[in-house]
């Protein structure tokens, strides 16, 4: 089919629409790593940044990453972030790397369809990699933005947690990046509706935890669940030259633990920690790592990031 947009479950569906400009903070974009501002709040990043990241992801590392997980020879994905080049960029160049080498090992490749809950995979840097994967790619966000796929993608306009699709809609593979910690917050920037910020007071992931309840009832029996998190010291950031409500926030180490939990006891769960170590790369380390660095902060956005592989038993 060729892609298109599924509004809310129930209504008319529509041809994409362009997402109104608001993806860059309010005021000159700054310096990828000299973007952060009292306060947590952050400039966007100048436009060089992506195109400059996007072309080392897709002439170098990802081909690397699926041609090493494909083989079963050569570096594993993790060695292949040690390198000086990635400490400059933002954990897309994990998250990336990370999926495609999991993807490459599925047994029913071309068999399956995705879903993508937040709309990181619509990127042209991994696109063409899931559209030899899967049947179909399938994207779910509160805002709608223009879909980079020419063919076999839809898109469906709903808010996570209460995304009223049937029962039977399920999924063999679901992935979530980087977008739980934006559950709840001020999110106008990304095109969606404004609404009320709830911060239950120090707990944010409350209203993660809702939402990663609700997509996991979309994962089939035997599927899997991929999700991804800024990780390091917890803190809310802002908008620079917004308005006072946090755009997302940093996850620690017990707040992730308190994520996890409302997942069912049977779930297979394993969880990976990256951090980005200036002049080397994106590093292995361990959950309780305390000398992770604050977001942006000497590194272009998240000091660290935690991808968790779920098992849907």
């Amino acid at each position: 089919m060729d892609a298109a947009v599924v509004m809310e479950p129930g209504k008319d569906s529509k041809t994409t629409l362009d997402v109104p400009g608001g993806r860059i903070s309010p005021g000159k974009s700054a310096d990828p790593l000299n973007r952060r501002f009292p306060g947590g709040r952050l400039k966007g990043y100048v436009k060089s940044y992506f195109e400059a990241r996007d072309n080392l992801l897709s002439s170098d590392i990802l081909p690397r990453v699926l041609q090493s997980a494909r083989d079963g020879k050569g570096p594993s994905y993790d060695e292949l972030l040690l390198m000086p080049e990635l400490s400059k960029y933002d954990e897309r160049v994990v998250e990336y790397s990370w999926i495609l080498w999991k993807l490459a090992g599925l047994d029913h490749v071309g068999d399956s369809d995705l879903l993508d809950v937040g709309c990181v995979m619509n990127m042209d840097v991994i696109a063409t990699h899931l559209s030899e994967i899967f049947n179909m790619v399938w994207f779910l966000n509160s805002a709608q933005e223009e879909l980079v796929y020419k063919d076999n993608a839809a898109y469906i306009l709903a808010d996570v947690r209460d995304h009223r699709l049937p029962k039977n809609m399920l999924f063999d593979v679901v992935t979530c990046f980087s977008t739980l910690e934006h559950i709840g917050m001020d999110n106008t920037r990304y095109g969606a509706r404004p609404e009320k910020v709830d911060l239950y007071e120090d707990n944010p992931q409350r209203n993660a935890m809702e939402a990663l309840g609700s997509i996991y009832s979309l994962v089939k029996t035997g599927g899997t669940l991929y999700l991804s998190l800024p990780y390091g010291p917890f803190e809310y950031l802002y908008s620079y030259g917004g308005g006072d409500q946090p755009i997302y926030y940093t996850i620690d180490q017990k707040r992730l633990e308190d994520l996890l939990s409302c997942l069912p006891g049977n779930a297979g769960i394993s969880t990976e920690i990256f951090k980005v170590v200036p002049d080397v790369g994106w590093v292995r380390t361990e959950p309780g790592d305390k000398d992770i660095l604050p977001h942006a902060s000497d590194c272009s956005a998240a000091g660290g990031v935690a991808l968790v592989e779920v098992l849907r038993k």
